[in-house]
């Protein structure tokens, strides 16, 4: 295909307990068609103003206080066909660094690698955003665009990578969505859920329930709105 016929998308990463000693880290991504991406911009601005909920979206800022927006957040992603969420779902001990060179950034890229290539649309133009990181282990983006690029299932299917940036999530509304449904996942399979009775807990919930999804489990792959890829290392499948 020419590059003028492609179509479009906007991926929008965030990472969940990358840094704490938790069990299990969640990287996910928000694929959006492009020529979508203001429309679902501005249905998300009427849902702040219905609730008066002017504040960033964050899984760890939730309060029981604005539970019924963060609920029609979610139902308006479930109703809306044209946004996808994916994420891939790691348990840390399970991770051998010998494999990455004993390199936390190429770690990093590789898991990444490993959730994108999954799901990028065959012959696809994509521009993907990141949250942008203070912490210690931070992505150097251009070489990651670079290992990205240089994979033969990319170039094979026709996917190029056009922008990979990291940009400020309280400026970018659907990095903030990002950030709320991968902490989701990592909550589900980070914490007790027997007699968790938080707003964390309860909206984990309602999204298992909303997608008929285990957010403990890995999801079949062909289930495209809500995917969970659980990683398993090659020689412990």
């Amino acid at each position: 295909m020419e590059n003028q016929e492609k179509r479009k998308f906007n991926i929008y990463c965030d990472e969940s307990s990358v840094e704490n000693t938790l069990p299990f880290f969640v990287i996910g991504a928000l694929l959006v068609p492009r020529e979508q991406k203001t429309s679902i911009v501005n249905d998300i601005t009427d849902l702040r103003k219905k609730h008066s909920f002017f504040r960033e979206v964050k899984w760890n800022k939730t309060t029981t206080k604005h539970k019924d927006f963060y609920v029609d957040l979610v139902r308006y992603f479930a109703q809306n066909n044209d946004i996808e969420f994916k994420s891939i779902l790691v348990k840390k001990v399970l991770i051998d660094m010998k494999f990455h060179d004993n390199d936390t950034e190429k770690m990093f890229y590789k898991f990444y690698y490993q959730l994108l290539k999954r799901r990028f649309k065959k012959d696809s133009v994509n521009y993907i955003f990141t949250d942008f990181k203070t912490r210690k282990i931070r992505l150097q983006l251009p070489t990651m665009h670079k290992f990205l690029n240089t994979f033969e299932d990319i170039q094979k299917f026709g996917i190029q990578i056009k922008h990979l940036q990291e940009y400020d999530s309280q400026e970018i509304e659907l990095l903030q969505m990002t950030d709320f449904l991968t902490g989701a996942v990592a909550y589900a399979n980070n914490y007790e859920k027997e007699s968790d009775t938080s707003i964390k807990g309860y909206l984990a919930e309602f999204i298992s329930r909303t997608f008929d999804i285990n957010l403990g489990k890995g999801s079949n792959f062909y289930f495209e709105k809500f995917n969970i890829f659980k990683w398993i290392p090659r020689d412990k499948k």
